[in-house]
C-alpha cells in the first residue's frame, strides 16, 4: 500500500484551515459494507488536540524543525460522495502502526527507535508531516476501512471522541489492566486524563484518584464524577498523599499517564530540555514509580518523543513493576466503545467544554495551550461557520 496524493475538496473561501493537498488514511481492518475506497466527508465535528499547536512545533524542533502546517485528527463527519443518498456519519481512525511503513515517508522515527509508525493526520513531520482535519471539507482514501458508521442515535460530541479521546482513554485503562476493585491514580487532569478515570470506575475500580495542579479542571471532573478523588500537587506532595490514602496497600495498584514529554518541572530538567540534552522529562513517570504500590501496574499514554534523562530505572526493578505504553489502535476498540455509549455507562463529552466554529480555532488552541481557565475541550462545528455565511448572504441579498 502506498500514500496517496489527492485532490483537495474545495472549501468556502472565508474558513482557511487547510492548506496542502495530501492526506494519507491507510486499510487497517475488515472492510465495512457500502462504504466506497475513496470518500469524501463534509466535517460536522473536530477537536482541539492535546498535542497543541506550540507542543507539535516542540514535537518537529526535536527532529527536524518542522511540523506540519495544520492540525486535527480527531474529528467526524457526513459522507458527501460514493454511498448512499441517506445521511451517514464516519469517525477517522488514527491509522494504526502496521502499515506504517506505506504511509509515513519521514526517516526520523525509524533513526530514534528502529521502526516507524503509519502517517497521522496533523500530528507533525514526525508522523508524515500531513495537514490535519480540522476543516469543513476532507478527502479520505481508504475510507472503506478507516471509517467508523456510527448510528444516528450517537451525538455529533460523542461520535468526535471516537476518533482518538476516548479510544485513548480506555487504551489507558487497557495497558493498566483495570479491573474490578483496583485502586487506580490518573496524573493529568485534561481530556483523555479525565476520560481514563472515567473508563476506569466502568471497569470496576473501586477507588480513583484525578492528579493536576489546575483546580478548575480537577473541579470540572469531580462534578461529573462524585467517586473520584483529587490531588492538586502544587498543594500537596502527590506521594505523600497517595501512601496516606492508600495506607493499607501501600499505594494504588495502577498509574496512569496522560500527560506527556513537555511539562518539565523540576529547574534540572528545564535546563536539559533548553539545551537539547534530553526531549522528554521523565519526572512524571519517576513519580509513579515511587506512588505506586509493590508489583504495581504502570499505563503510559502521554506522549513521548526521544531521550529522557534520570529515569528512576532502579525503581522498576527492584518494585516488581510493570510499564506499558504506545500508541492507540482506535479500531480495535471502537465496536466496545459504541456499545458502552449506547448503554449509557460511558458518556464521551464529559470533558467537553466549548463548541465553537472552526473561525475560532486559533483563539481555541491559544486558550487550551495557555491552560486558560474553563478551557479544557473544544468541539469545532464546521456547520457553525456555514450558517454564519448563509445568514450573511441572506442578509445581504
Amino acid at each position: 500500500m502506498q500514500a496517496l496524493q489527492t485532490s483537495r475538496v474545495a472549501a468556502p473561501a472565508k474558513v482557511q484551515v487547510t492548506r496542502r493537498q495530501q492526506v494519507v488514511v491507510c486499510a487497517t481492518a475488515q472492510q465495512q459494507e457500502a462504504v466506497p475506497r475513496r470518500a469524501a466527508l463534509g466535517l460536522l465535528a473536530a477537536a482541539v488536540l492535546g498535542l497543541s499547536a506550540d507542543a507539535a512545533q516542540a514535537v518537529g524542533n526535536a527532529r527536524n524543525g518542522s511540523k506540519a502546517g495544520s492540525e486535527g485528527y480527531v474529528l467526524e463527519g457526513t459522507k458527501k460522495q460514493g454511498i448512499s443518498p441517506k445521511r451517514k456519519r464516519a469517525v477517522l481512525d488514527k491509522v494504526r502502526k502496521a502499515a506504517g511503513k506505506h504511509t509515513n515517508p519521514g526517516r526520523e522515527q525509524e533513526m530514534l527507535f528502529g521502526h516507524h509508525t503509519a502517517g497521522l493526520l496533523g500530528y507533525s513531520h514526525l508522523t508524515g508531516g500531513y495537514e490535519g482535519g480540522q476543516a469543513e471539507y476532507l478527502r479520505v482514501p481508504f475510507a472503506d476501512v478507516s471509517c467508523l458508521k456510527v448510528p444516528a442515535s450517537i451525538p455529533d460530541e460523542a461520535a468526535v471522541a471516537l476518533g482518538d479521546m476516548l479510544p485513548t482513554a480506555w487504551h489507558a485503562t487497557e495497558l493498566g489492566e483495570v479491573q474490578q476493585g483496583d485502586n487506580v491514580a490518573v496524573w493529568g487532569a485534561g481530556p483523555v486524563g479525565m476520560l481514563a478515570a472515567h473508563c476506569a470506575f466502568v471497569r470496576g475500580a473501586a477507588r480513583v484518584v484525578l492528579i493536576d495542579k489546575q483546580q478548575y479542571r480537577l473541579a470540572w471532573a469531580k462534578q461529573r464524577m462524585p467517586r473520584l478523588e483529587t490531588i492538586n500537587f502544587a498543594e500537596q506532595d502527590v506521594v505523600d498523599t497517595l501512601h496516606a490514602m492508600f495506607a493499607d496497600s501501600g499505594g494504588p495498584n495502577v498509574a496512569i499517564e496522560c500527560v506527556g514529554f513537555h511539562y518539565a518541572e523540576s529547574l534540572v530538567h528545564k535546563a536539559e530540555m533548553a539545551l537539547n540534552l534530553e526531549t522528554d522529562t521523565p519526572e512524571i513517570i519517576n513519580q509513579m514509580m515511587v506512588a505506586v504500590r509493590k508489583v504495581g501496574r504502570l499505563s503510559v499514554i502521554g506522549d513521548y518523543a526521544g531521550y529522557a534523562n534520570h529515569f528512576n530505572l532502579g525503581a522498576l526493578m527492584e518494585k516488581g513493576l510493570s510499564l506499558r505504553s504506545g500508541m492507540t489502535s482506535m479500531q480495535r476498540y471502537w465496536p466496545k466503545l459504541l456499545e458502552l455509549i449506547q448503554a449509557g455507562k460511558l458518556d464521551p463529552a464529559l470533558p467537553v467544554t466549548h463548541r465553537l466554529p472552526l473561525s475560532e480555532a486559533p483563539r481555541a488552541y491559544k486558550a487550551f495551550n495557555d491552560k486558560e481557565e474553563g478551557w479544557i475541550k473544544v468541539v469545532f462545528l464546521p456547520g457553525l461557520d456555514r450558517q454564519e455565511r448563509d445568514a450573511g448572504d441572506s442578509s445581504n441579498s
